[in-house]
């Protein structure tokens, strides 16, 4: 497991207990109704796969994360990678980096929508997280562009007579 992986996993787990003391079923309730955006209940709740992301075996997903922040009113998680991503210049971040400031961006971008959604948003604060998550997205394509061989040039299609 990589530091970073083990960072995420150990961020997680904290934000969790401190959220849902004791009550993991109740939290992998919690996190599928907001990632379906639909109530479900807890024993309709997939509790084994949450604990398999719990206790290791198995990746928390960019919604896991997302959905755990808006729950815990904390952007905890993506604050302590956006450290790294603040730490290295533009042109060499990893694309871990970039993975991790486009979850930043891209979190604070949802949770601008959810709040105009409920009523409690402001639709110019709304559209400048909406463009921050698309520079942060144009900066991760600038870098993937960099790095990519040049693609062969695509020829045009013919028309077939007929």
């Amino acid at each position: 497991m990589s530091n970073r992986k083990e960072k995420l996993h150990a961020l997680m787990r904290g934000m969790i207990e401190r959220s849902f003391p004791g009550k993991h079923g109740l939290a992998a309730a919690e996190v599928e109704s907001w990632i379906s955006g639909k109530e479900v209940q807890l024993e309709q709740a997939d509790k084994g796969a949450f604990s398999r992301k719990f206790h290791g075996s198995r990746d928390w997903s960019f919604l896991d994360v997302l959905a755990m922040q808006s729950l815990a009113g904390s952007t905890r998680i993506t604050d302590a990678f956006e450290d790294e991503v603040e730490a290295s210049p533009a042109d060499t971040l990893s694309t871990l980096q970039h993975a991790s400031h486009l979850l930043k961006e891209s979190g604070e971008a949802v949770n601008a929508l959810m709040s105009l959604e409920s009523g409690d948003g402001d639709i110019s604060e709304t559209r400048a997280e909406l463009i921050e998550a698309r520079e942060a997205v144009e900066m991760a394509l600038a870098s993937l562009n960099a790095k990519a061989p040049s693609p062969a040039p695509v020829a045009p299609m013919q028309r077939r007579a007929g």
